[in-house]
């Protein structure tokens, strides 16, 4: 079941990749929370939108927003490439897809990887030196991204149409301030 704006989150509890045990209940108590579901580490997509958010942390910090980044990729993998691109986000790796399920981030079919916007996107991120990696997880993954209040309701929802839909912090940070 997709979700919509004011609907109940789902609880759920994870390790993020710096070892940090989370749970959706007791991070809401001090702040919003937003999920970000992009597809494997490998994808250049994916690697383009992690330098982004990287650049784009202090916004969601100052919209008193946790930044949780989720994408279907090894801990071992995730690690080195954080370490080697000093990426200092908060990354869920969720290689048994288990919040992917939970929050009804599915793939999509051929079709949607062949919008012309994701051949343009992927241009754009191998010009910018975020070339292919390894595959991993569902190749034709679709990304996400919510927003979870302190009342655990959503107050943002944006399930991807392909796979370079990911919608920009901009877009994310003006339906919060809205």
């Amino acid at each position: 079941m997709a979700f919509s704006k004011g609907n109940t989150a789902p609880d759920f509890s994870a390790t993020l990749t710096s070892g940090e045990e989370i749970n959706l209940a007791d991070m809401i108590k001090d702040q919003s929370v937003c999920l970000i579901f992009l597809r494997f580490l490998g994808c250049p997509l994916t690697r383009l939108r992690i330098a982004e958010l990287e650049k784009e942390i202090e916004k969601y910090q100052s919209n008193d927003l946790r930044l949780i980044v989720v994408f279907e990729s090894t801990v071992d993998r995730t690690q080195k490439y954080m370490t080697r691109k000093g990426v200092s986000l908060d990354i869920l790796v969720d290689e048994q897809r288990n919040l992917y399920d939970l929050f009804d981030v599915q793939p999509g079919g051929v079709l949607k990887m062949l919008n012309p916007n994701v051949l343009k996107k992927a241009g754009e991120a191998t010009i910018k030196g975020h070339m292919h990696g390894a595959f991993e997880g569902k190749e034709l993954q679709l990304p996400a991204a919510f927003i979870i209040d302190k009342d655990k309701t959503f107050s943002y929802v944006n399930y991807g149409e392909h796979p370079a839909d990911t919608v920009s912090t901009d877009s994310i940070l003006l339906d919060v301030s809205a």
